[in-house]
């Protein structure tokens, strides 16, 4: 609980989002989206606090293999705290 995981995605662009485990059961997480505008200092494991911009109803989703889908297309991955690059949503790569 409280860990960051992130997912990087898209086609002739790169989308990142960032989550937040809030409860872990037998066989599934209970996860939110939080707001990726925050700064990634902010996001370390240690500051992420109920405080987080929660952006999203809580979801749950089998965890697999240290991952868990968010979508047909993207899976959310334990995040390591360095930075990620987002692509402008106009002009992509």
């Amino acid at each position: 609980v409280g860990d960051i995981y992130v997912s990087s995605w898209g086609y002739d662009q790169t989308n990142v989002d960032f989550y937040k485990i809030t409860k872990v059961m037998k066989k599934m997480i209970e996860y939110v989206q939080i707001d990726k505008s925050v700064t990634p200092d902010y996001l370390t494991a240690e500051k992420a606090t109920a405080g987080d911009k929660v952006i999203s109803e809580p979801k749950r989703a089998l965890m697999s293999d240290g991952s868990f889908s968010v979508s047909s297309y993207a899976h959310a991955y334990k995040w390591t705290g360095q930075a990620m690059h987002q692509t402008d949503s106009v002009f992509g790569h």
